[in-house]
């Protein structure tokens, strides 16, 4: 599956493993843009990246939650952000 940058239009939650041992929730903000190889048409946990972060999260949470953005749109935004 290409990559696909998105844009958070509701918040939803992610998980982040940290040392293999300890897993934190992470609430991903509106207006944040993440991108992911993952197939969200597929059920289950999708991995996403966002600001150098590997995260987990549900492929409903991103099918709902957010909006596919067209590259040059999205390095625009992050280029915007930083």
């Amino acid at each position: 599956m290409p990559t696909q940058y998105r844009r958070v239009i509701k918040p939803f939650l992610a998980l982040e493993a940290k040392d293999g041992a300890s897993t934190f929730f992470s609430t991903i903000r509106v207006g944040s843009i993440l991108y992911t190889d993952a197939d969200v048409w597929q059920p289950g946990l999708m991995t996403i990246s966002l600001l150098g972060e590997n995260l987990l999260t549900f492929a409903r949470d991103l099918r709902e939650c957010t909006e596919v953005l067209d590259l040059p749109l999205a390095l625009s935004a992050m280029a915007s952000a930083s």
